[in-house]
This record gives C-alpha cells, structure tokens and sequence, in this order.
C-alpha cells in the first residue's frame, strides 16, 4: 500500500457533507503525512474565541460564513503542501472560497449516506440540525449542497461502512492521480 505523498506539493482539502468523516480523517491523514492537520471550524473558534454554536446563535449564518472566508485566507501563511484541511460542510456555499481552496490543493469529496450521516451526528449541538426532525433536515440539505460538493470536488471516496485506512487508500490513490494545475 502506497501512502506516500511526497513530491506532491499540493494540500489534501476534504470537503462534504457533516458526518462523512472529514476531521476523523484528516487527523489520520496528517499524522501519517506528517503534514499539519486544521479543520476550518477550529481556526474560527479560535479566531472569534467563541463556538460554533455560539456564533450562529449570536450572530447569525451568514457572520459564520464571513468568519470562514476570513479563516481560509488566514490559510496563506502555510506552504502548499503542508496541510490536511478538513472544511465544514457549508464551505463550499461561496465561490471564494472554492477558489481560494482549489489553488492551494486537491479538493476530495467524502460522501457517506444518510442513514450512516444521522447515525453519525445524533445528539451534537451542530446549529444547522437543532431541529425535531433530524432525517429529513439532513436530506433537505444534502439535496441543496450535493451538486456543488460534486462539481467542486476532484473526487469522490464514499465512507460508509470503510475503516479510516481504507478511505485514506482510496484519498492517496485519487491525489496522485491528479495532475498539478498551472
């Protein structure tokens, strides 16, 4: 099993939906890489010094989303190659951002279906799903975001029912096949 990812001078930017499995294996990635691994909604944390949870309480979606552009910008004082970025799963709402993140690396896609999602996020204090009935917010909104995940992504690796070293497999196997841009 080929895991090297060296001489590709390009970040890992895992992007889809909450649940997929992008912070549990970015982490992995990372540690294996020995890259430096960031999770977009942990640089707001730490930039506002205040949770998710409580941003869109106080402040609303869209000053979270302004919060997150100003996050992925902050992401210039790393070199290009030197990070595993997990995004929150509504990253992918403003075309900056896409932009900004598709200069910087490969941008994969973890999907996993919504059965496996609800399982995976029942009980978390994530603001988007404060609602009675979970199932049916999960698939309002995957149905909105699935079509820009996939027309955003370079790829796609499905996560249902795969440890973390299958789906991270399935991640080297797709970056070394993408050519560099530029």
């Amino acid at each position: 099993m080929n895991r090297d990812l060296n001489g590709i001078e390009r970040d890992v930017i895992l992007t889809g939906f909450m649940g997929t499995g992008k912070t549990t294996i970015g982490k992995e990635m990372a540690g294996e890489l020995e890259r430096t691994f960031l999770d977009t909604d942990d640089l707001i944390e730490e930039l506002t010094g205040k949770t998710i949870p409580q941003i869109f309480a106080d402040e609303g979606e869209e000053s979270f989303r302004q919060k997150e552009l100003e996050a992925i910008k902050g992401l210039s004082r790393y070199s290009p190659g030197e990070l595993v970025l997990s995004t929150g799963g509504g990253v992918v709402l403003r075309k900056e951002n896409v932009k900004m993140l598709r200069n910087r690396g490969v941008i994969v896609l973890l999907t996993a279906s919504v059965e496996e999602i609800l399982h995976r996020v029942k009980g978390s204090d994530r603001p988007l799903l404060q609602q009675d009935n979970l199932r049916e917010r999960i698939q309002e909104l995957l149905s909105s975001r699935e079509p820009i995940y996939r027309e955003v992504s370079d790829f796609v690796v499905p996560t249902d029912g795969k440890t973390p070293w299958q789906v991270m497999e399935e991640i080297y196997a797709g970056v070394r096949e993408i050519k560099p841009s530029g």
